[in-house]
């Protein structure tokens, strides 16, 4: 079993949602997930307030 996700790098991110959405959608796509997958993922990120956003990204990615 598998269990690597892709590294979402947020110390190179300015900090505000959408920077970290944008970056969540380029490590997205270099670990394999599907243009569905990342809609999905980007509309969890936005059904919250920005430390559900960083909760979210937690469950899907690796963050450094």
């Amino acid at each position: 079993m598998d269990d690597m996700k892709p590294i979402l790098m947020l110390s190179k991110c300015d900090g505000n949602a959408f920077s970290v959405m944008s970056a969540a959608k380029v490590a997205g796509r270099r670990g394999g997930m599907t243009n569905k997958e990342i809609e999905a993922m980007i509309e969890e990120m936005k059904s919250g307030d920005y430390n559900h956003l960083l909760l979210v990204a937690l469950k899907y990615f690796d963050v450094a």
